[in-house]
C-alpha cells in the first residue's frame, strides 16, 4: 500500500510538472511573431519574401544595440511593420556621407557585406535625444528609413529579429 501512495503522488508530481513546462514553453512561444518581408529594402541579409521570427519581449530586459535587426512602427505608414538595422543608439551623433557613417565623427565599420550607399534624400547630422535610434536598411540605396523619417523612438520598436528563413 505504501509503494502505492508513493508511486501515485509520483505520479501526480510528474503531470503537474509537465503541465507547468508545458504553460511555461507555450507562454515563452507566445512572445515569438512570425512576417514575411515583401521587399528588398534589407537585402543582402534579408532577401524579398523571405520570412523572419520576431521576439516581441527581445527588448523588456535590455537595450538595443547596434546593428540589432528590429521590427517597428514607421512614421507616416499607418503604423506598417517596417524591419531594419540599428546603426545610430541614443546619445550619438550620426552623419552619412560618401558611402559611409559616422558615430560621434568617428567612421564606423557595418557587418560583412553592407555598406551605406548615397541616398536621394541626403540627410543632415542628426543627434539622437534619449530613448531614439537610427535605423537604416542594408540596401540602403533602397530603403526608406531613418535617412527620410528621422529617429525612431523605443516606444515604436516592436521586437527583435531573432531569425531570418529564406525560401529555397
Amino acid at each position: 500500500m505504501k509503494n502505492f501512495v508513493i508511486r501515485h503522488k509520483l505520479a501526480v508530481f510528474i503531470t503537474l510538472a509537465g503541465f507547468i513546462f508545458l504553460s511555461g514553453l507555450a507562454e515563452s512561444l507566445n512572445h515569438l511573431k512570425l512576417y514575411k518581408i515583401p521587399t528588398g529594402s534589407m537585402e543582402p541579409t534579408i532577401r524579398r519574401n523571405s520570412y523572419i521570427i520576431v521576439d516581441t519581449h527581445g527588448y523588456t530586459m535590455q537595450k538595443p544595440e547596434r546593428f540589432d535587426i528590429v521590427l517597428f512602427e514607421a512614421p507616416e505608414t499607418n503604423d506598417k511593420p517596417f524591419v531594419k538595422r540599428i546603426l545610430g543608439l541614443p546619445g550619438e551623433f550620426i552623419e552619412i556621407k560618401h558611402g559611409n557613417a559616422f558615430i560621434n565623427s568617428h567612421k564606423v565599420h557595418p557587418p560583412k557585406g553592407i555598406h551605406y550607399a548615397e541616398h536621394p534624400f541626403n540627410p543632415p547630422p542628426v543627434y539622437l535625444k534619449k530613448g531614439h535610434y537610427y535605423l537604416v536598411g542594408d540596401n540602403s540605396r533602397n530603403s526608406r528609413d531613418s535617412r527620410v523619417f528621422g529617429p525612431v523612438s523605443l516606444d515604436k520598436i516592436n521586437g527583435k529579429v531573432i531569425k531570418i528563413v529564406t525560401p529555397r
